[in-house]
């Protein structure tokens, strides 16, 4: 019997997280909270100004990719409560937003993965769907969900490779 590629439920909650990741992403358009310091990561990559981060750049690096790629120029300095103007900020908040949304069916497909049946698996990814914080973080500049996302990828690999 071949293996059913449709599921309904997959679908419904990745269409659901892409709405309710980047519905009205523009807003607020004023620097908030963290995306002070990676925003101003991305910027200071546009510049191609040394400085000093311990942290690994990979999101950052992405953040500032995403920069280049919606025409932002070197110099925004991020100040928090600061309108961004003519940055293009809602580049930036895109690549979260899409992460935040990937995690959803990502969460189905682990779930589904791990051995539960779709309705348990469903309710993973609506409970992920939901998550308040989640949903906040996928709106602005942060790494959290990207960082969230590699690591369920990773999980996701692991267990796809223990199959074979």
């Amino acid at each position: 019997m071949p293996k059913r590629i449709f599921y309904p439920e997959l679908i419904f909650l990745t269409i659901a997280a892409l709405f309710t990741r980047m519905w009205n992403l523009a807003v607020p358009s004023t620097v908030v909270f963290d995306e002070a310091h990676f925003g101003l990561y991305a910027s200071k990559y546009l510049s191609h100004a040394f400085y000093f981060d311990i942290h690994p750049p990979l999101g950052k690096l992405l953040l500032g990719f995403m920069a280049w790629v919606g025409g932002g120029m070197p110099g925004f300095d991020f100040q928090a409560g600061a309108s961004f103007g003519d940055f293009p900020y809602v580049a930036l908040r895109l690549l979260p937003a899409l992460s935040g949304a990937l995690l959803v069916p990502l969460a189905y497909v682990v779930m589904r993965q791990l051995g539960f049946s779709r309705t348990a698996a469903f309710l993973a990814g609506f409970l992920v769907l939901f998550e308040n914080a989640l949903l906040l973080q996928s709106r602005l500049i942060l790494l959290d969900t990207m960082m969230m996302l590699f690591i369920f990828l990773a999980f996701s690999l692991f267990l796809l490779s223990r199959k074979a």
